[in-house]
């Protein structure tokens, strides 16, 4: 069995749609002595995924298709369009193709801590004329959500678990440590024919969220509880004191435990008694605690805490950046 010859049929075809993706189609006739096979076919040819056209080279080869016209000749079909992501990421192989990002905003409600004050917008805590926090009050907050899609060899499930819910621990895409959260991470079992050959590989979604206060906890530094005796100095914790990047807001440091209670007592937070100075009542609402746990002098604004409940994570070494 052999082949004998190989005609393009003309004319080309080319299409293309204001606003569309042009297409293109050629057609050849392969003349041959006896049957042969469909991947000889096509082998004789030449023309695979991927291929440029011979006059737009913009255009790749997407569908090819074969029909035995009789048992001398054999028409095949190639289509032509451009890559849905461009010339420049194309590659036949899909563990080659490089990642799609994709973005998106909203908003989310986060705890209302903080007001404006000032001609310069200076932030404050937002409290009643005496002091007193506002429980409960929300406020929305501009969130960005990043989608990188890609292909890989194998879903690494342990590495998907870990890296779920951690945050940034240096500066990415422009944003301070701590801006960006990971939340979550999904993969399916994927195959393609390239070239006559099977892969089988994995498709992975990974999102992320950007929050423009950050993913740290800010918490009012309150209570129903205060401690007597203490010591006018704290003890300093860890990297979450200084100010946060976005806000300027200061971060009250985490207080390591205590290694020694000697003198001090725990006590119900008061209040003085309307009618009688000398006596104190149990306070109905959280008053304000100083760093070492005694309690604020009336009418003091309480301080925020900020506090990490996420384990950061480089974000450029397990997500990279965006090609474009």
């Amino acid at each position: 069995m052999s082949i004998l010859q190989i005609t393009e049929v003309l004319p080309r075809t080319f299409d293309h749609r204001f606003g569309e993706p042009p297409r293109a189609q050629t057609k050849y006739i392969v003349t041959v002595s006896t049957p042969v096979s469909t991947q000889q076919a096509l082998d004789a040819v030449g023309v695979k995924h991927g291929t440029p056209h011979p006059e737009y080279g913009y255009l790749r080869c997407v569908n090819g298709s074969l029909n035995e016209v009789d048992r001398h000749h054999v028409e095949i079909v190639y289509d032509f369009e451009l890559p849905p992501r461009g010339n420049s990421e194309f590659d036949e192989n899909p563990l080659a193709r490089p990642d799609s990002w994709s973005y998106s905003t909203g908003g989310g409600m986060v705890p209302a801590l903080y007001s404006y004050a000032g001609p310069n917008d200076f932030l404050v805590p937002l409290v009643n004329s005496a002091g007193d926090i506002f429980e409960g009050l929300t406020r929305p907050e501009a969130e960005l959500r990043v989608t990188i899609t890609g292909n890989r060899p194998t879903f690494d499930f342990a590495l998907a678990t870990s890296i779920t819910n951690c945050v940034n621990s240096d500066s990415y895409l422009g944003a301070a440590p701590y801006h960006w959260l990971c939340a979550g991470i999904s993969g399916s079992p994927q195959s393609e024919v390239v070239n006559g050959v099977e892969l089988e590989y994995y498709t992975f979604t990974t999102e992320l969220i950007y929050r423009e206060s950050s993913h740290l906890l800010f918490i009012p530094n309150v209570g129903w509880n205060y401690l007597d005796g203490a010591s006018a100095q704290s003890a300093a914790g860890d990297a979450s004191s200084g100010k946060t990047p976005a806000t300027g807001v200061e971060m009250k440091p985490a207080t390591l435990p205590r290694t020694s209670s000697s003198g001090i007592k725990k006590k119900r937070a008061w209040v003085e008694d309307p009618d009688d100075p000398n006596t104190k009542v149990a306070s109905s609402l959280p008053v304000a605690l100083n760093d070492n746990g005694s309690m604020k002098g009336p009418g003091l604004a309480p301080d925020i805490l900020v506090r990490r409940v996420n384990r950061a994570i480089s974000f450029n070494q397990f997500f990279g950046t965006p090609t474009r």
